[in-house]
């Protein structure tokens, strides 16, 4: 416990020293990808050379209103990535990184 307390302490220091030069939306994706981008930014300072991130966003599944809730989650999926990939551009991450989408929901749109 106590050593992952130390880590723990370690790593809240690390990203409290690294910023991202994007502005990214303030949205539930954008933050996660913000700590993200941070993480994958401070990868020396945390002595890793490859890394593997889980981010999420619900509330696809809509009974009514489809179409305007829809539209309004893809366009927080558009910015948040859209930020997220340039600021890995910047940083010389981008080409080192794969996006993988998944749905849980298994079915053709």
């Amino acid at each position: 416990l106590i050593k992952s307390l130390v880590k723990n302490s370690e790593l809240y220091s690390i990203l409290e020293a690294t910023q991202t030069n994007i502005m990214f939306p303030t949205s539930e994706l954008g933050s996660q990808l913000e700590v993200v981008a941070r993480m994958m930014k401070a990868h020396k300072d945390r002595g890793v050379d490859r890394d593997m991130f889980y981010v999420k966003l619900g509330g696809f599944d809509t009974h009514a209103d489809v179409e305007e809730k829809l539209a309004d989650k893809f366009e927080e999926v558009n910015l948040s990535i859209g930020a997220f990939a340039e600021e890995l551009k910047l940083n010389l991450l981008w080409d080192d990184t794969t996006l993988v989408q998944h749905s849980d929901f298994a079915r053709t749109l």
